[in-house]
């Protein structure tokens, strides 16, 4: 079976897709954000995709190489001298989750325009115009950033400095802040 790809929409739409999704990445994790390193990431992203089409490995090959490839697209986007492997690990899980989010939303959103049956020129079989991906990509991308503020929102946890004097001695503590069952603490 014969398959024609047009390598720069492939780039292009990967390129984008990258994009968007570690932008809504860093502002979910609140990184700073460079534009430099988002564009040269982006671009590693979807030079793979271009790649990838040139080297068919097994299913369980080709899911360690893209799980490898992700690192390594966060790595240039977000990661800093001194921190962790593991901050890297939880940006590259966290991209992949809104890559999903994303891609999920714009299928969605796609299907939802395909059964309203409207006579968009832009539709035809199961293809999409630029002009309409860009429009999906924009709608699923602020969903994403929506949806990953408000799930930051709910985890972030307040910390305080908890200081005890007891027998003339004084005590500090780093404390969080809890409010449990909605009781609200004097903090």
């Amino acid at each position: 079976m014969e398959q024609e790809v047009y390598i720069d929409l492939l780039f292009l739409i990967n390129f984008s897709m990258d994009y968007l999704c570690l932008y809504i990445c860093g502002k979910v994790l609140r990184k700073k954000l460079k534009l430099i390193r988002l564009m040269l990431a982006a671009a590693t992203g979807g030079a793979y995709s271009i790649i990838s089409l040139f080297f068919p490995f097994s299913p369980a090959i080709n899911l360690i190489i893209d799980a490898l490839f992700c690192l390594v697209i966060c790595a240039i986007a977000f990661a800093e001298k001194g921190r962790r492997i593991s901050s890297t690990l939880v940006c590259g899980f966290l991209f992949v989750g809104i890559s999903m989010m994303t891609g999920g939303a714009m299928t969605a959103i796609f299907n939802f325009i395909n059964r309203l049956e409207l006579p968009l020129d832009s539709i035809n079989g199961d293809g999409i115009s630029t002009y309409l991906f860009a429009i999906l990509a924009a709608v699923a991308g602020i969903i994403s950033l929506k949806s990953g503020q408000i799930i930051s929102k709910r985890s972030s946890v307040r910390e305080c400095t908890l200081k005890i004097r007891f027998c003339n001695q004084d005590f500090e503590f780093s404390a969080l802040c809890d409010s449990g069952n909605l009781v609200r603490d004097p903090i």
